[in-house]
């Protein structure tokens, strides 16, 4: 099973991060905070790996960083 890591810099954004995975339809157990700062998806087939990567289009999902994403 491969888990991308999410990495939320700021804790007011994790509940966005989250509210943004779910909204691709990333199920609910697959969704892990596991520090502060880091969001796990455990990925356990290529759909949900395909909606973890939809969510953050343009962004690198492993370590996705708000500046990143801030273009968008």
């Amino acid at each position: 099973m491969e888990v991308r890591h999410i990495i939320v810099d700021d804790e007011v954004r994790k509940p966005f991060v989250r509210a943004k995975l779910q909204e691709v339809g990333v199920p609910e157990d697959e969704i892990h905070e596991v520090r502060h700062e880091v969001i796990e998806v455990r990925v356990t087939s290529e759909r949900v790996l395909l909606l973890v990567e939809e969510a953050f289009k343009g962004c690198k999902v492993a370590h996705l960083e708000e500046d990143e994403c801030s273009g968008r």
